[in-house]
């Protein structure tokens, strides 16, 4: 006979998700305590983290990273090319006002 069980995501551990994301047990907390991953607590008073929505917080982490990468190449490529103070005016680069003229 089925049963009517509700479905129950897999539930992370604190160090689990640490591991997926190469960062400390402690910044994964820090990161439940500001928001910026769910989580529940257990009958013992821990936290545990979906499965499914730190799976995706990762992938759009991931995807941030490359567009990041992208942009930070980019803008070395430019460096490399024009010169790393390309759009600083040096003191000796700036002219003197000139007086109005009416």
């Amino acid at each position: 006979m089925p049963q009517n069980t509700p479905h129950i995501d897999a539930l992370l551990t604190p160090g689990e998700v640490a591991t997926m994301f190469r960062v400390d047990a402690k910044t994964v907390s820090r990161w439940a305590k500001l928001g910026k991953i769910p989580f529940v607590w257990t009958l013992g008073g821990h936290r545990r983290y979906p499965e499914k929505a730190v799976r995706e917080l990762l992938a759009r982490n991931m995807t941030q990273r490359k567009d990041d990468t992208a942009a930070s190449q980019t803008d070395v490529a430019l460096e490399a090319h024009v010169g790393p103070d390309a759009g600083k005016a040096g003191p000796d680069q700036l002219s003197e006002p000139q007086p109005h003229q009416l």
